[in-house]
């Protein structure tokens, strides 16, 4: 059982064999319904995959520290791929005004692609009344229907080279780990 382990997730202890057993576990325990992958590919130009993924978790906080270090963090990754004339960001983000903050910074050397929810027109919602939303929880998770994580978040695990979050200091990131270890799980093959 330990060998087989091993080879699926590699070994812990050598620094070259990187084990992603959350992204493996994720890439066969869940995927996306018709309707969530139908939302993906609509962000998705010529079903191209993204290069980089930028989750940009701000909880109402206009933090221009946090957008800055976001952007050199995609400038660093950029330069570690070495001749891609323009490429793909996915953006996502529970505060619709930080989308507008790093879209209009990232557009100077990047392609910005962003599920915006108020543009597609197939019905993942259903019956399910978005006025419901208890208020006290738009503070925490943002003003966007609870379904749009889904999207954002396979979206986002599309990326093929890097997953950046670009978070509130005091913000965990769980979800943006969760995204890389799919997005790596995806793009080595398993």
């Amino acid at each position: 059982m330990r060998k087989a382990a091993s080879e699926l997730f590699g070994k812990p202890e050598l620094l070259h064999s990187r084990p992603n057993v959350f992204g493996e576990l994720i890439n066969i325990l869940i995927s996306p319904s018709e309707s969530i992958e139908e939302a993906v590919d609509s962000v998705l130009p010529n079903a191209d995959d993204p290069d980089i993924s930028l989750h940009m978790r701000m909880l109402m906080n206009r933090s221009v520290r946090s957008a800055q270090a976001a952007l050199s963090c995609i400038k660093k990754a950029l330069q570690n791929l070495h001749g891609l004339p323009r490429p793909k960001v996915v953006l996502i983000s529970d505060t619709p005004s930080s989308i507008d903050l790093m879209s209009s910074s990232l557009n100077e050397f990047a392609e910005v692609l962003h599920f915006d929810y108020k543009l597609f027109r197939g019905n993942i919602s259903g019956k399910i009344q978005e006025k419901q939303v208890l208020g006290f929880r738009i503070k925490d998770w943002g003003p966007t229907p609870r379904w749009v994580a889904f999207v954002d978040f396979f979206l986002a695990s599309r990326a093929k080279h890097a997953v950046i979050s670009g978070a509130h200091r005091r913000v965990g990131t769980t979800y943006a780990q969760l995204i890389a270890a799919l997005a790596a799980a995806r793009n080595l093959g398993t």
